[in-house]
């Protein structure tokens, strides 16, 4: 570092101020973002019982008793979750 690095800090300590609540609101928005983006543990557990289902219907030629218990156990995730709420 030189004397140049700390020439861009603002010399004034109202401007320091301003420069941190920016920064702190700018870290809250995109916390906040990100937040926003991530899917309900409702959804995620729906696209889970989804996905079991989807294979337990490819095995549902080849292995119908696999499938079926493929079928029971998104049905029970659904009602274990339903049963929390």
């Amino acid at each position: 570092m030189n004397s140049r690095t700390w020439s861009t800090w603002p010399a004034v300590p109202g401007q320091r101020r301003n420069v941190v609540a920016l920064t702190a609101d700018l870290l809250v928005r995109v916390a906040r973002h990100f937040r926003a983006r991530r899917p309900s543990d409702e959804a995620i557990r729906a696209r889970d019982a989804a996905h079991v289902r989807e294979m337990a219907r490819r095995h549902q030629a080849s292995e119908p008793g696999f499938a079926s218990d493929l079928y029971a156990a998104a049905d029970r995730h659904l009602a274990a979750a339903d049963a929390r709420r």
